[in-house]
């Protein structure tokens, strides 16, 4: 058999060798489920898929800024499972598409989502084990496109509220969780606030917040550039309502801050409003009702500066589409794309919820037509990614 054709039956040297640089360039594009496929081309694929922390933060990246690949994710809140989730692109690209619950098994005792980072959840667990009034509950970091979870963190009692985000000066990840105590909570007082790190074996304590007379939200906290953000009230020496506010966490160094929420809700109807924190596009926004069937979004354009608030959204509520007017609980905003359009889920009644698009350019709404009956679970989206759950 001569040279030529036992090279074209082998292939082997007709393959065209492509430099390492343009290898990672190539990759960093990949959706996560070919990508651990593609860990058993080679050994150097292996390394640079499963372990390179350079590539991890070019593909997050790259994934963060294709809206083809955030997904969206339903907490059913049923014991040992979590789901379904499905992309973002299929609710745009089809209008009709019906939800085909298929749950992913944790196998926990208890389960709620705390929130999203980087492609990494946060969950929090619960136990039936009670001190008094409080239960015991731990965290753990779960990345639904690599199907991974970390261990579970040391117990901890008596937490209220949490946060999850990213610690740029550290290079890791943080929970944070406020202890109130229960016998006095109808008392402004501050928060005991204790962190756990991802990879950690401990809860640390750290400066209690927020400073007396101000009482935070019952909401989870939002992350946005390395803080995380409550709504919070200030009160006044009878215990009333005067002010609303936000309140800060820098998880580098932690320490807090305090920044004030748009003029429109600086009185004492905040109740009235409901003002809630969200996240989009690496921006902080509040979203609230007004003017009893119109519901705002402001964006904070540059973080913690009060002058920088402008009205994003105003939305007709009475435009969209209900089988049971004026019985709607809060729209979430779940995602925004590069021309400013708007993907919503929205409540109808207690049992079910769907998807909108709020189209900026025009303000129009368009319903997708999604509708699931899972009984009061939350959603929340993410970017796929490689992020490991434990540190490296």
């Amino acid at each position: 058999m001569s040279r030529q054709k036992q090279v074209y039956e082998s292939g082997a040297e007709w393959l065209p060798v492509l430099p390492d640089h343009l290898i990672v360039e190539i990759l960093s594009w990949a959706p996560v489920k070919s990508l651990i496929r593609f860990k058993c081309v080679s050994k150097s694929w292996n390394s640079l898929i499963g372990s390179d922390s350079h590539f991890r933060k070019l593909h997050l990246q790259r994934s963060s800024a294709k809206p083809t690949n955030l997904q969206l994710l339903i907490d059913s809140s049923c014991v040992e499972t979590m789901g379904p989730s499905w992309p973002v692109t299929e609710l745009l690209d089809n209008p009709s598409y019906t939800l085909n619950p298929k749950p992913q098994h944790l196998y926990t005792q208890d389960h709620s989502f705390i929130g999203t980072c980087n492609g990494l959840i946060a969950l929090r667990g619960s136990s039936i084990y009670r001190v008094g009034l409080l239960r015991y509950f731990w965290v753990c970091f779960w990345n639904p496109a690599t199907r991974t979870k970390s261990r579970n963190s040391p117990s901890c009692y008596g937490l209220t509220r949490f946060g999850f985000g990213y610690d740029p000066i550290n290079d890791t990840y943080k929970v944070v969780g406020l202890f109130s105590n229960p016998i006095r909570l109808q008392v402004p007082q501050r928060d005991r606030v204790r962190v756990y790190s991802m990879g950690g074996n401990c809860w640390r304590d750290v400066a209690s917040f927020p400073e007396d007379g101000v009482t935070l939200e019952k909401m989870n906290g939002v992350c946005v550039n390395g803080t995380l953000n409550w709504v919070a009230f200030r009160h006044n020496s009878d215990n009333i309502v005067k002010q609303v506010v936000i309140v800060s966490f820098h998880l580098g160094n932690e320490t807090n801050a305090e920044f004030p929420l748009p003029n429109l809700l600086d009185h004492e109807t905040w109740f009235l409003l409901s003002p809630t924190l969200w996240v989009l596009k690496d921006c902080l926004y509040v979203s609230h009702y007004h003017a009893a069937n119109h519901y705002m979004i402001w964006q904070m354009k540059e973080f913690g500066v009060k002058e920088s608030w402008r009205v994003f959204l105003n939305i007709d509520l009475d435009c969209l589409p209900s089988k049971y007017p004026g019985f709607r609980m809060m729209p979430l905003p779940m995602c925004l794309f590069e021309n400013n359009n708007v993907l919503m889920i929205f409540s109808e009644g207690f049992y079910q919820r769907y998807a909108v698009l709020y189209k900026h350019k025009d303000s129009t709404v368009a319903s997708l037509g999604i509708r699931t009956t899972i009984f009061l679970y939350s959603v929340l989206y993410y970017a796929e990614s490689l992020v490991s759950v434990s540190p490296t």
